[in-house]
């Protein structure tokens, strides 16, 4: 069959887009996508590896801060913890009556830990009285505190229509750094011996022959 010029280089044509389809179906594409994938990766680590690299520059801050805290405002033991609040909530009610303003503190109570991973979250409920600008500045001294405190609950409501005297709860927790520590074994009772292994042989105790 002869075909003419115009039909071979529709021939040519068709073969060479198909060929080029063929081509970059099985050439091209798996080679874009795993461009694609390996630039990916490339980031994802780079990523993680900066990560990485900034943690270990910050590990002996870090360790220092930690070591720091621990020997000062974390504590270990509830009691301590709560005592160290407690000083701190009397502290920051002096810092709230200046400019003559009065703020009273009247109940302190504590609830019982709560183990939160690593540590124990122990919730403080306090009740006291004064004005807005005073307990403006009581709380503004609890967020400037060191210690470990965040306000969970206020409640704020007048004790006398019109002016500006206030009834005032709040509830804040504070952390102990106490892991839990593991359970211990059940199994107290002492294995008996192998039944291959002989009785001790008495020996003599002396005495006179």
């Amino acid at each position: 069959m002869n075909l003419s010029k115009r039909e071979q280089l529709y021939a040519i044509v068709t073969a060479a887009v198909l060929l080029a389809g063929i081509a970059y179906y099985f050439l091209l594409q798996p080679y874009f996508a795993s461009r694609t994938k390996l630039t990916k990766d490339i980031k994802t680590a780079q990523t993680k590896f900066d990560r990485e690299q900034r943690l270990l520059k910050a590990q002996p801050k870090v360790a220092a801060d930690w070591k720091e805290l621990l020997g000062g405002a974390l504590k270990t033991v509830p009691a301590e913890a709560i005592s160290q609040t407690h000083d701190a909530f009397y502290d920051a009610a002096y810092n709230a009556r200046a400019y003559n303003d009065r703020f009273d503190l009247q109940t302190f109570n504590s609830d019982r830990p709560r183990q939160e991973g690593d540590f124990q979250v122990i919730r403080l409920n306090i009740t006291c009285t004064g004005s807005t600008a005073s307990l403006y500045r009581f709380v503004f001294a609890l967020e400037q505190s060191s210690l470990p405190l965040r306000i969970e609950d206020m409640r704020v409501n007048s004790r006398h229509p019109g002016a500006d005297d206030l009834n005032i709860a709040l509830t804040i927790s504070t952390l102990i750094f106490a892991p839990p520590t593991p359970a211990p074994s059940r199994s107290t009772s002492t294995p008996s011996p192998s039944r291959s292994t002989p009785a001790p042989i008495p020996q003599p105790q002396g005495g006179t022959l």
